[in-house]
Formats: structure tokens, sequence, C-alpha cells
């Protein structure tokens, strides 16, 4: 049963937000304001002067700045720096030819931005995060199965992607 709920640090989600709050994504629902890693993250972004913003505002805007059609299409890609489309089919909502070439915006804001080091400096929050889920987790999700009376889920199973770039209690996960 531990199985059916898992956690997941993804890098691909860190890179997608990272840009997205440069371009000006903003959303917070708590009152005590941003996670300190959101906050320690744009401040390290802010002070580099990003050349590479400029595309990934135009594709945002593009979208609406629909930011869950971004975590679908980031969903379809590997990890940075490659960023190489690995689902076949598109289960966006947007047409995926407005995300046309932003992969190559963002591999290219993952290596001018240094990414791979913020991320490297935050992935023990994420494993630390991870770790508490897990073990909360295991409790509640017993108690629906006795409450709904199954003896499994009706999904093979649930991934939760933490995101401290995006406001609290949000988080995203591929089927």
């Amino acid at each position: 049963m531990n199985s059916l709920v898992q956690f997941k640090a993804d890098k691909r989600i860190f890179l997608l937000f990272s840009a997205l709050n440069m371009c000006g994504y903003d959303f917070e629902n708590n009152k005590k304001g941003m996670h300190p890693i959101r906050v320690k993250v744009r401040q390290e972004l802010k002070r580099k002067h990003l050349s590479t913003i400029t595309d990934s505002k135009r594709y945002f805007d593009k979208c609406d700045r629909n930011v869950s059609e971004f975590v679908i299409w980031a969903l379809h890609y590997s990890d940075p720096p490659q960023l190489e489309r690995n689902q076949k089919e598109w289960f966006g909502r947007i047409p995926e030819s407005d995300f046309a070439g932003f992969e190559n915006v963002l591999s290219k804001f993952y290596f001018e931005a240094g990414i791979e080091d913020i991320w490297n400096q935050c992935l023990p929050t994420y494993k630390e995060e991870i770790e508490r889920y897990e073990e909360s987790t295991k409790k509640e999700v017993s108690y629906m199965l006795e409450y709904l009376k199954l003896n499994e889920l009706p999904s093979e199973r649930i991934i939760h992607i933490p995101n401290f770039l995006d406001s609290y209690w949000v988080g995203y996960g591929p089927k």
C-alpha cells in the first residue's frame, strides 16, 4: 500500500516554475507569504539579469498564463537540460503548437540561470518534505481505503510532486 501514493522531487517542474516566477508568476494563497525556497530562488535568479526571460514571457503570455497547462507540457518531457519529448499523446487543453520551441527556451534558461546548482541547493529541503509526506500519507491512504471499502485504489498509483516554487498547498503529478 505504501507505493499507491508516491512523492517525487521533479527537476522539470523546478525548472519550469523558476522560469515562470521570473516571468511574473506571483500567485500565492498563504497569508504568510511565499515559501522560503521560492523566495530564495527568486532572489538568486533576479540577481542574474537573465536574457532568456524575454523569450519565456512570450510563451507565458501566449498561453494566457495558464500555469496548469505549462505543468502538463513539462510532464511530457524528460529532465533538463535535454528536455526531450517522452510522451507521444498530448493531454493539454491549449494547442500543443503554442508550446513549439519552448523546450529550447527552457534549456537555454537552465544553463544561463545555473538551475542545476540552485536545484542541488534546494533538493535536501524537497527530500525532507517528501519524507514527512510519505510518513503521514501511509495512515491516510489506509483510512481512505477502509472508509471507501476498497482493497486498492482504482488507479495504478498517484504521484505527487511537491513544488515550493508555486503557492502553498498546490501540487501536480502525472497519471
